[in-house]
Order: C-alpha cells, then structure tokens, then sequence
C-alpha cells in the first residue's frame, strides 16, 4: 500500500511541476504580445492573456501576411478562426489531421512575420527553433517585448 502511495504523491508532484512550468510559459508569452500592442497602440491590447486571443494581437501585430503570391485579407480573425475550426473538427477522420496541420502552417507563417518584424537577424533561426521545439515560442515572444518593428 506504501508504493500506491508513494506513486500517488509523484503522480501530483508531476502535474503541479508542469502546471508551474506552464503557467510561467502563459505568463511569459501573455506579456510578451501585451507589451508588444501596447506599444503599438492596438485597441484592446489585453486580448493577449486570452486564449485564442492571443491570436488576434499576434495578427494585428503582423498587420498582413502573404503566403507566395497570396495575402490573406484580415489576418486577425483568419488566425483565431482557423485555430478555433481546427480544434473543432481535429477528432474528424482524415479531415481533422489536415485542418491541424494546415493551421500549424498558417501559425508558423504568422509568427515567421513576427519575428521577422521585431528581430530581423536572427528570424529564420528562431522559426526553426520554434518548430523544433515549441517550448521556446513564449520565450522568443517575451525577449521581443520592447523591441520595436522594423516593418510595419
């Protein structure tokens, strides 16, 4: 009974561990895109601590996106939609997979825009970064909060 117990208690220690690491990512990401809008005067800054939300900023930040030859018009609603769809329909059979996968790809396009606008040198290697390893998102978001675009 003492190893139920045992395997218990590191059963939550895990889950509050990641909980923290967690929140700190949300924390770090939420204030990275909230002082990026501020900063840039977007109305309703505060939508960046809101899931999905955050979306919104990162595409009012970016202003356009153009995927080769193709701008896709009002980025700030196309973003938080298709991750919102995706979600929705991601348990469909074979549809689903391809919504995810195509929403992941307009989020990268996205955040490559980003980090392009705020970090010229050192975008392509953060993008690649990103991709690899999603941890690093929130933090590259955080280190661009008091830069300024060198595009807009």
């Amino acid at each position: 009974m003492d190893g139920l117990y045992a395997l218990l208690a590191l059963s939550v220690g895990f889950i509050f561990f990641f909980s923290i690491i967690g929140l700190v990512f949300y924390v770090l990401k939420s204030y990275g895109l909230y002082k990026l809008a501020v900063a840039r005067n977007i109305e309703y800054s505060w939508l960046a601590w809101v899931p999905c939300g955050d979306l919104y900023i990162i595409g009012k930040l970016i202003g356009k996106l153009s995927i080769a030859s193709y701008e896709i018009p009002m980025i700030e609603i196309v973003l938080p939609a298709a991750s919102l769809i995706s979600s929705a329909f991601s348990g469909v059979t074979f549809i689903g997979p391809l919504l995810v996968i195509a929403n992941l790809i307009l989020f990268f396009f996205a955040l490559y825009r980003l980090y392009k606008m705020y970090n010229r040198d050192q975008a392509e290697l953060w993008l690649i970064l990103s991709i690899i390893f999603a941890f690093l998102i929130p933090i590259f978001i955080f280190m661009l909060r008091d830069n300024r675009p060198t595009e807009i």
